[in-house]
């Protein structure tokens, strides 16, 4: 997959690596703000709903705190999960654009373009486990909300 350098690539290159840094930067920063108020806002918000069913004078008999409780803490563990998965997905994304970054300084060091080159191979790995990782996160988010929908089933 070796192909010849073209006339003025390095400078091509040494902007896209650029380029690559820069957005590996950004993509940590608002992938993880991104994070947590997603699956950490939702860990929180059952916080205050299971406060607000424990501490209330006048509980609907059909609400059991001894049935919710379980089903919340196991909720609050999964929205968790997520956060971690999401986290570690936005730094492993962050690699691969700092890889990518790599791969094109090499480039315009070397003027050879080979995406078989370790940098290239290296960033596309990271890369796919990324999407995996907030896939993860993504279902986690899913099913912690399942979870806690179920504690009010009879």
């Amino acid at each position: 997959m070796t192909q010849p350098p073209v006339a003025g690539t390095k400078e091509l290159y040494h902007g896209r690596a650029k380029e690559d840094y820069s957005q590996s930067a950004e993509l940590l920063r608002s992938g993880v703000q991104f994070v947590f108020a997603g699956n950490g806002g939702a860990a929180l918000a059952v916080l205050p709903c299971l406060t607000a069913i424990i501490t209330a004078k006048d509980l609907n008999p059909a609400i059991n705190v001894s049935t919710i409780l379980p089903k919340f803490t196991l909720a609050v563990a999964i929205y968790l999960v997520g956060v971690l998965f999401a986290a570690v997905a936005i730094a492993v994304f962050s690699l691969s654009k700092e890889s990518w970054g790599h791969f094109w300084e090499d480039n315009a060091r070397t003027g050879v373009v080979d995406f078989s080159n370790v940098f290239a191979v290296r960033g596309a790995r990271y890369s796919n486990v990324g999407r995996v990782l907030f896939l993860l996160s993504a279902i986690g988010f899913i099913c912690g909300s399942g979870v806690a929908v179920t504690a009010f089933r009879s």
